[in-house]
């Protein structure tokens, strides 16, 4: 069993997709989203969270893998032509490493954007015996409470439009997208829904959790995505503060 320190350095080590994220705070964040916020990730109790966290450690330091992720945004995306150059500012020139990293300068950065789930009834941390995590009980605690101190931050920022449930977002195209594609979802599901149905609204309503719905889906769009946001940074306050007493 790791620390969540050692833990997200050797996870990230051993899954080096993470290489392609701009940063590796950018790559710890998209970890522990993975196994606290991803439904479907294989943790559904406190055995499996503690074999997930078995791996081997990797014996390398935060700053050390830090230093890789810099050393890639040194070089140019979609170029080989200094590829000997990033060997040497990495220091690391095995078979292995020159594989992924050829293949990481052929592919477009990503940003981190936290998965949907803020959910009591899905969250790892809440079905989580965190006494049996021993002495790296802390690290992990900690490490939760930053990430969801990291999510409020997000929601309340900017960055949040580059979640795919926001609206509007920061593309015109992806907004209008959005609209053409919850009218044509709407106008199949609900019965009555192009002709203006008073019913039709009100069950809409009720259905999405928004305060009222007069046809114009611009305006639901906006309203939902306030309720989300909403939503997930009081699930984020309250995962922070339940972590104070487990």
């Amino acid at each position: 069993m790791l620390s969540a320190e050692s833990f997200i350095v050797s996870y990230i080590e051993e899954n080096q997709d993470y290489y392609h994220m701009f940063s590796y705070e950018n790559a710890k964040l998209a970890v522990m989203d993975h196994i606290f916020n991803v439904i479907g990730n294989g943790i559904y109790n406190t055995r499996q969270f503690i074999q997930y966290i078995s791996i081997k450690d990797s014996g390398k330091s935060e700053e050390e893998v830090a230093e890789l992720f810099s050393g890639f945004q040194k070089i140019p995306d979609n170029t080989l032509k200094r590829f000997e150059e990033m060997l040497k500012i990495i220091n690391d020139s095995t078979e292995k490493a020159e594989s992924f990293k050829r293949e990481l300068m052929q592919k477009e950065r990503i940003d981190f954007n936290p998965y949907p789930n803020f959910n009591k009834d899905y969250s790892t941390i809440y079905f989580l015996d965190f006494n049996r995590l021993g002495k790296h009980k802390q690290s992990w605690v900690k490490a939760i409470q930053d990430f969801y101190q990291y999510c409020i931050e997000y929601l309340n920022s900017d960055k949040s439009l580059n979640n795919f449930y926001a609206y509007p977002s920061n593309s015109e195209d992806k907004n209008k997208r959005k609209i053409d594609e919850m009218k044509d979802y709407l106008s199949r599901k609900y019965n009555g829904f192009d002709e203006g149905n008073e019913d039709v609204y009100n069950q809409i309503v009720k259905d999405y959790g928004i305060s009222s719905f007069n046809g114009d889906i611009n305006q639901m769009l906006c309203d939902m995505w306030t309720k989300n946001k909403k939503n997930w940074i009081q699930f984020s306050k309250e995962a922070i503060e339940y972590l104070e007493t487990v």
